[in-house]
């Protein structure tokens, strides 16, 4: 048996119960529950983790492994740089943030040992917000001291008395309320999706990972106006199918420069035309699928008159055969 020491990594109750990941397919689950407790994850959640890693350790295939790791990035649990191989788990430091000066030190080194990523920055918005006294220590000089203590469980909410002590926050005239707070914590895709499902009373499972897709593609700012047009537009009259209509909306919006401010007026030519050729695909998408069922019908029907003529041969010749 090997002696090396056993670590532990926390994981909230509430990963089975949660409306949104319980919500999830097995898959979805086990890869989340893995880059939790892997053996390569660092207590602060951002490390080097290979996807030949992954492969291996599940014993999956790569076309296993990339639905579920597609939906995980899409729904902001993680994010991943290709190119260096590094993952950052995007509430790590809310559970589980370094507790003493030990620990300090050894995420400090770790951060400072990884490869040259672009996560670094994210990483350190991450700190900054959900961890201050961790983010205060990890951008002090090598030489500075360390404090003999840090707050206990500095990670573990937004709206816990640790962070909102004057120990571990930098004192101001006044609070941050915390619904602002908890607002602040929600990633683009959290948020955005969450005004989309306002709108529009959704439910999908599936909306994390479209809403994702959009922001991918157009940009924050894009799907943001799209979500307000939505809700205008809904105001006066039924959208058959909000999604696509928010992705039209999506691809043809301003840029951010010319997005007016508090208002839903300006120049709305491009989304004059990109609102037509969505009726336009509705109609067509009717159209088809009215063909389809008439060709389905008419395809029964076919067989089952073939299969009647075919009874009434084998009939009449059994009929034959005995004269």
């Amino acid at each position: 048996m090997s002696d090396a020491p056993t670590r532990y990594f926390r994981v909230a109750v509430k990963f089975w119960t949660d409306e949104k990941s319980s919500l999830w397919n097995d898959d979805i689950r086990l890869l989340a529950l893995y880059l939790l407790t892997c053996p390569h994850r660092t207590t602060e959640g951002i490390f080097r983790l290979p996807k030949s890693y992954v492969l291996g350790d599940l014993r999956w295939s790569q076309r296993r492994l990339s639905p579920a790791w597609k939906f995980l990035l899409s729904a902001g649990f993680l994010q991943y740089d290709e190119k260096a191989q590094i993952v950052l788990l995007t509430h790590a430091l809310r559970y589980q943030a370094p507790e003493n000066p030990n620990q300090m030190k050894a995420a400090r080194k770790s951060f400072e040992t990884l490869p040259e990523t672009v996560l670094r920055s994210e990483f350190l918005r991450l700190a900054k917000q959900l961890a201050p006294a961790f983010y205060e220590l990890l951008t002090k000089p090598l030489g500075e001291p360390l404090p003999q203590r840090l707050p206990k469980r500095l990670g573990d909410s937004l709206n816990s008395p640790s962070l909102n002590s004057p120990e571990t926050t930098k004192t101001s005239s006044s609070a941050s309320p915390a619904r602002e707070a908890a607002a602040e914590d929600l990633t683009p895709i959290q948020r955005l999706t969450e005004r989309y499902r306002a709108v529009t009373s959704s439910e999908d499972p599936k909306d994390f990972g479209r809403v994702g897709q959009l922001i991918n593609q157009h940009g924050e700012h894009a799907v943001e106006y799209a979500i307000q047009r939505l809700r205008t537009a809904m105001l006066d009259e039924t959208i058959q199918r909000p999604f696509a209509w928010l992705a039209k909306v999506s691809a043809n919006a301003p840029p951010p420069d010319e997005i007016p401010r508090g208002s839903d007026d300006g120049d709305e030519t491009d989304l004059d035309e990109a609102l037509r050729e969505y009726e336009r695909d509705v109609a067509e998408a009717e159209r088809r699928q009215r063909l389809r069922e008439a060709k389905e019908r008419a395809d029964a029907e076919a067989a089952a008159s073939a299969a009647g003529s075919a009874d009434a041969v084998g009939t009449g010749a059994a009929v034959g055969a005995g004269d």
